[in-house]
C-alpha cells in the first residue's frame, strides 16, 4: 500500500495570511492619506517659507530702491540725511562670528569626546554631558547679560595686556574699552559651545561600535581611532 504524496512547497495561504492581506487592503487607504498628508504638510512649509521671504522682501523693497546695492558696501551711517551703510555690521558679525567658531569648535568637540568616549569613568562622564545639555537650555538673552555684566568686566584686564603686548596685531591694536570684538567673540562662543557640544556627542555616540573595535583590532590606537575614524 503506498503513503499519500505530501507536498513539501505550500500552494495555499494560511488563514492568518488571508486575514493580514485582508487588513492591509482594508487600511489601504488610511496609509495612502498619511501619505499625502505628509506631502501636504511637507509642501506647507516650504510655501511658508517663501511667504516669508516674500513679506521680508516686499518691506524691504523700499529701501532697496531708495539706496540700491551700495547699502551693503557703504560705511556712512548718518540718521540725519537718511544714509545708511551695513558695511561695519557685517563686518563686525563676521568676525565676531569667525572669533566664536575659533573658539567653539575645538572646545566643542572636546567636550563630546570626553562624554562620548570612555576617556573618563561614567559616573563622571554622565554629570557633564547632564551640564551641558542643560546649559545648552538657557536663552540666548541671558548669556548675553551675563556677559554684558560678568564676562567684560572679567575680561577688560586682560584685553589691555593683549594690547599692551600685541598691540600690532590688527585685532588688538586698539584701546580696550570693554565692548569689543574678542568680548562679542567669547560670548558667542559661550552661546554656541553647549548646543555644538551636544550634537557632536550625540553623533560620535551614533557611530558602530564595530568601527572603533575594527580600527583598534588593525593596531591603531584610542587616539588614532579618535582622529582618524570617528571625528572624520
Amino acid at each position: 500500500m503506498s503513503e499519500p504524496h505530501v507536498e513539501n512547497n505550500r500552494q495555499f495561504p494560511l488563514k492568518s495570511e488571508i486575514n493580514l492581506a485582508a487588513s492591509s487592503g482594508k487600511f489601504a487607504w488610511f496609509d495612502q492619506g498619511f501619505t499625502w498628508l505628509v506631502y501636504g504638510l511637507a509642501i506647507a512649509m516650504v510655501a511658508l517659507l517663501f511667504w516669508i521671504s516674500f513679506i521680508i522682501f516686499e518691506n524691504a523693497l523700499p529701501a532697496i530702491r531708495q539706496f540700491g546695492l551700495s547699502f551693503l558696501w557703504s560705511q556712512e551711517w548718518n540718521v540725519a540725511d537718511l544714509k545708511f551703510g551695513a558695511l561695519p555690521f557685517i563686518f563686525g558679525t563676521l568676525v565676531s562670528s569667525a572669533l566664536a567658531m575659533l573658539i567653539a569648535v575645538p572646545v566643542g568637540l572636546a567636550v563630546a569626546l570626553i562624554t562620548s568616549e570612555d576617556i573618563l569613568p561614567a559616573s563622571v562622564r554622565s554629570p557633564i554631558a547632564f551640564m551641558v545639555e542643560l546649559i545648552a537650555a538657557i536663552p540666548s538673552v541671558i548669556i548675553g547679560l551675563w556677559g554684558i555684566f560678568v564676562l567684560i568686566p572679567f575680561l577688560q584686564p586682560i584685553q589691555q595686556w593683549l594690547y599692551d603686548h600685541f598691540a600690532w596685531i590688527p585685532l588688538f591694536s586698539t584701546p580696550p574699552a570693554g565692548y569689543g570684538m574678542s568680548s562679542a567673540g567669547v560670548i558667542l562662543a559661550i552661546m554656541i559651545l553647549p548646543t555644538m557640544a551636544a550634537i557632536s556627542r550625540e553623533v560620535l555616540l551614533a557611530v558602530p561600535k564595530e568601527l572603533r573595535s575594527g580600527s583598534m583590532s588593525l593596531g591603531a590606537t584610542r587616539w588614532e581611532t579618535i582622529f582618524g575614524v570617528l571625528l572624520p
